[in-house]
Formats: C-alpha cells, structure tokens, sequence
C-alpha cells in the first residue's frame, strides 16, 4: 500500500500514455520527454527531501515531541516552496529553450517542440504539488499511518482519469498534463488538510511573512528571466553549443539572484540543515 501511495504520479503518467496513444500521432513521444524534465526536480529534490526527513519525524513520534514533529514538518514544506516554485517557474518560461536545446536535432522538428512545450507547461504547473505530496506522504508513514494517503492517492488517481477523458478532446495531449497537475494539486491539498485536520502537522509562526518573501524573490525572478531570455526564432538558429551556454547562464544568472534576494530578505533556511 505504500508503495502505491507514493507513486502514484508515476501511475498517473503511466495512464497519460495509455490515453495520448489514442490521439494523434506523435503525442505519446511529445508527453513522455516533457514527463523527463519535470522529473528532474521531483525526483533530485523531492524524493530526497522526503527520505531526509522520514528517519526524523519517526523519531520525533517515538520520542512523543509533537513540537519537534512539527518543526520538521515546518521547515520541511518551506523547502519544497524555496525550491519548487521557482523550478516550475523556471520550467514554464525556458520550456521552449530547453526542448529546443535538448531535443531539436533530427526528426524532432519545431512543431515538436512547440507540441511538447504545450505539455511541458502543463506539467510544470504541478511539481510544487509533485514535489509536496512526497513530503506530506512522510508525515503519515512516520506515524505508521498507510491508510490515509493511499486513500488519497487512489481518489487523486480516480480524478486524473476523469480530467483526461474530460480536458483530452479539447486540449489534446496539453490537456493530458494539466489533468495529472490538477490531480496533483488535490492530492497536496488533502494530504496537507488531513494533516491539519488529525493535528499531526500545526504550522508554526511566521508563514505570512515567509510567503511575502518568496513571493517578491519569485517574482524578481520572472523579470530576470523575461530580461534574458531571446527569442524563440534565435534559439532555434542558434548551433547547440550557443542553446547550451546561453541556457546555463539564464539559470545560473536566475539561481543566484534568487538565492541572493532570500537572503537580502532575512530568510535563513539553511541554518536549519
């Protein structure tokens, strides 16, 4: 049961496939290399993330420190946010340059990656909830509660089959991938009430405060990256090495300025490494 519960979104992907491959040719391939760049921060972050903090909260429970329980909890969820929002950000606004980069070479044309930006996009709107629910799910496991998120999980599952036969005509494979996002985003969301609601998880003071200042560096960030950022016809004239270089300095430029602005702003998370 708790395998299924925390991959749940490798199964929702799974069925993603299974539904574009009866839409029009080329669509399976369109949602699967978008579903490998969302991947990267779910899988380097989130699922490590989560692993990190299992043994902790575990300990936490035994030991019978609900505030210590949810201090973890705390700092933990403003991570997934530091680091997820930013990344969806950053998936959304250079989902053209990075398809061009990686994958305009060949057969794989600019049609194909303007289809598959389309669903990278809808992808990427997800990963903060992609990213979260590997975290909340650690909260219920450290309680040796299964049955909650594997609950969930098969409610949030059911629900990603009803948006993709509901958003596939429409919006084709696009809507295949904003199915699983909004799936993801009521996962999150009842994970993170049931929490609340069990009083497993009371979050601590200062979230107002945090959010206005994530806010105000997201934000920074999204001019930093419209100030940077060429257009679409130079990325794909562009020879790769011109794609890869200018690409690395859009993000490196973007994570440094964010990471910077954190700090100007008073935030310290990692004082609590």
């Amino acid at each position: 049961p708790s395998i299924f519960g925390v991959s749940i979104m490798q199964i929702g992907l799974l069925i993603d496939m299974m539904f574009a491959s009866f839409l029009p040719q080329g669509s399976v391939s369109w949602l699967y290399n978008s579903e490998r760049l969302i991947m990267f921060p779910v899988g380097v972050f989130g699922v490590a993330l989560a692993m990190v903090i299992l043994p902790h909260l575990a300990k936490k429970f035994a030991d019978k420190s609900a505030a210590d329980y949810s201090h973890i909890m705390n700092w933990a969820i403003q991570s997934v946010l530091l680091v997820s929002i930013p990344a969806a950000i950053g998936l959304i606004m250079l989902s053209a340059p990075l398809l061009i980069s990686l994958f305009n070479y060949g057969n794989f044309n600019r049609f194909d990656v303007l289809m598959t930006q389309h669903a990278l996009i809808g992808y990427a709107l997800g990963v903060p909830f992609m990213i979260l629910i590997k975290v909340l799910v650690s909260g219920f496991y450290a309680r040796q509660n299964v049955k909650t998120p594997v609950k969930i999980a098969f409610l949030a599952l059911l629900v990603n089959i009803v948006l993709n036969f509901i958003l596939m005509m429409p919006l084709k494979h696009a809507g295949l991938a904003l199915a699983t996002a909004i799936a993801s985003l009521i996962n999150a969301g009842l994970l993170f009430i049931f929490l609340l609601k069990h009083r497993i998880f009371k979050p601590q003071t200062g979230w107002l405060y945090f959010l206005i200042r994530c806010g105000i560096a997201n934000v920074l960030i999204v001019l930093l990256i419209c100030f940077l950022n060429s257009s679409l016809t130079q990325w794909f004239v562009w020879h790769w090495e011109l794609r890869f270089l200018h690409l690395l300095m859009i993000v490196l430029s973007a994570a440094v300025v964010y990471f910077l602005l954190l700090r100007l702003l008073g935030l310290k998370l990692l004082k609590e490494r």
